[in-house]
């Protein structure tokens, strides 16, 4: 008798969203999911070639994982979160499994809550500097045979999305953001201890004082760049007070998602942005340059 078993497996589900560039993170089939309209249109065979893997999921209402459920024999699977508040999953054809030359597969879609959402009880951990909490899904399967019921629970980690700084006119990073009152702090260290991954923008060379030119045009991808020519790479450069010591990783909105992806192994597709003076006006700049993406990349985005 062949023994019935049962696993499954996240993948990122996001667009990538870098400019000129919206193929999903895996370059996968996600076309074919949110188009199709009956189960024959799926494209489960490229379904099966996901290759980013991932752990859980910044909470910022738009991320998506794909999840990939796997069973040793055709059947149904059904997926539920233990705690509502946690997000939304939804079954693709229904959880019917679908044959592939590695076996029987079903897929759903994750999608990630709009909020943290601590319950009181839960257990706070840290990815890189952001907060994370632990999300359960209840996955049950039933053989189409012999009708046997099978469970398995797969976990989700969830995190606090990044937050971008960017500073005004005639300012730089350290000054604007990791330098603090009189008698009081930063508001790098603030959003540091409340479980924020901070990203810092300095455009100093180009804030009307610096040697660059310093227009609107010219600071108009400012908030997604952070002027950084080759900002794509492996190393994670910082902004750093020289009086204090006191630092947070620099780069923008690009580099915020990269370090996601890549280093926390996170689905991630939105940061929020937190303008000072020009900062939020340049924020908004860049969103009306990019009106088709900026909508899904900036959670927030606040001048004061």
């Amino acid at each position: 008798m062949q023994t019935l078993t049962v696993g499954a497996d996240i993948y990122d589900g996001n667009p990538i969203f870098f400019p000129e560039n919206t193929a999903p993170a895996d370059s996968g089939p996600y076309r074919q999911i949110t188009g199709a309209k009956r189960a024959e249109e799926l494209d489960f065979d490229s379904l099966m070639t996901l290759r980013a893997p991932r752990l859980g999921v910044a909470a910022d209402g738009v991320s998506q994982l794909v999840l990939r459920f796997n069973a040793t024999t055709a059947g149904r699977f059904s997926a539920n979160l233990i705690d509502p508040e946690d997000g939304q999953v939804f079954m693709l054809n229904g959880g019917k499994t679908c044959e592939t030359a590695l076996g029987h597969y079903a897929f759903a879609i994750y999608t990630a809550p709009d909020g943290f959402n601590r319950p009181a009880d839960a257990i706070e951990e840290r990815m890189g500097r952001a907060a994370a909490r632990m999300a359960g899904l209840a996955v049950s399967f039933v053989s189409q045979a012999t009708e046997r019921h099978l469970h398995h629970a797969v976990e989700i980690k969830i995190t606090r999305p990044p937050v971008v700084l960017i500073h005004g006119l005639f300012d730089n990073g350290a000054d604007a953001w990791l330098t603090a009152t009189k008698g009081g702090r930063s508001l790098g260290s603030i959003l540091d201890e409340k479980g924020f991954e901070v990203f810092v923008i300095d455009y100093s060379a180009s804030n009307g004082r610096g040697g660059d030119p310093s227009s609107f045009y010219d600071n108009r991808h400012i908030l997604w760049t952070d002027g950084a020519a080759g900002f794509l790479g492996t190393s994670y450069s910082v902004v750093r007070n020289a009086d204090t010591g006191e630092e947070a990783k620099a780069g923008g909105i690009a580099r915020a998602l990269e370090y996601y992806r890549d280093e926390l192994k996170l689905a991630a597709a939105r940061a929020d942005v937190i303008g000072h003076s020009m900062g939020g006006v340049l924020a908004r700049v860049y969103a009306g340059e990019e009106a088709a993406s900026a909508s899904r990349e900036c959670g927030v985005m606040s001048a004061y």
